[in-house]
């Protein structure tokens, strides 16, 4: 919710309509190189055998009122926004599914990434109406989990101060975070961090099949999905 005096503050959380959409089956990668036929691939050729699961304990189990979120935004610069948000909880009931109105103009290289248009953004929501639903969820939230160190949060931040929403900011500030991304890692055995798409198909995760790659939804949906693999004990 928003502090005093801003406009869009509401009394009661705003359950925001959920966005129907085309959703789309994402294509199966590339084929590999062999090593030879890549020189220096090292790394492709790594990717021709699928790694052992890792039977490390992972290291923050994941509780009923855990709950996974993702964001788009109008760029990474330290004035661009969130405009999408997407919050699924543990279970897998979608928490959140929002465009936002952006508060600064989209970048060309965000564009590039989720594809959200001009047209899309012209009826969303403001930011202080989202807020009074996130301020919710982060409440009743045990832990904010993310596919990636800081991104999400930062951005989220950022918006709640250009917004000038203090007590949101505060909520997101003392929310506990934590990265899926380390634990997709080493389960798969990289040296190097993996990324949500790339993790999803080596544990074979279900993709979604509605929704957008690189959308909020879509991938807190996918993080979730990937996290419900990693917990599980590895066979064999």
């Amino acid at each position: 919710m928003c502090g005093p005096g801003c406009p869009a503050r509401k009394r009661h959380p705003v359950r925001l309509p959920l966005r129907r959409e085309g959703w789309t089956r994402l294509a199966p990668s590339p084929p590999v190189k062999t090593e030879k036929e890549a020189g220096h691939g090292k790394k492709e050729a790594r990717a021709l055998q699928k790694p052992p699961r890792s039977n490390a304990p992972i290291n923050h189990p994941c509780s009923a009122m855990d709950v996974f979120l993702d964001t788009e935004t109008t760029g990474s610069g330290p004035q661009d926004a969130v405009i999408e948000l997407g919050v699924v909880a543990a279970q897998g009931e979608v928490l959140i599914h929002t465009l936002v109105a952006p508060l600064a103009p989209v970048t060309r290289g965000a564009r590039r990434v989720h594809g959200i248009t001009d047209e899309e953004l012209a009826d969303a929501p403001p930011f202080p109406t989202v807020a009074d639903r996130l301020d919710t969820v982060l409440a009743d939230a045990e832990c904010v989990w993310t596919f990636g160190p800081t991104y999400d949060r930062r951005m989220l931040l950022q918006t709640a101060a250009l917004a000038e929403c203090p007590e949101t900011h505060r909520r997101i500030q003392d929310s506990t975070w934590r990265d899926l991304q380390p634990d997709a890692t080493r389960v798969l055995g990289d040296a190097e961090r993996v990324a949500l798409t790339d993790a999803a198909k080596r544990l074979d995760v279900s993709i979604p099949t509605e929704g957008h790659h690189h959308r909020a939804l879509y991938d807190a949906k996918l993080a979730r999905r990937v996290w419900t693999s990693v917990r599980r004990p590895a066979s064999g």
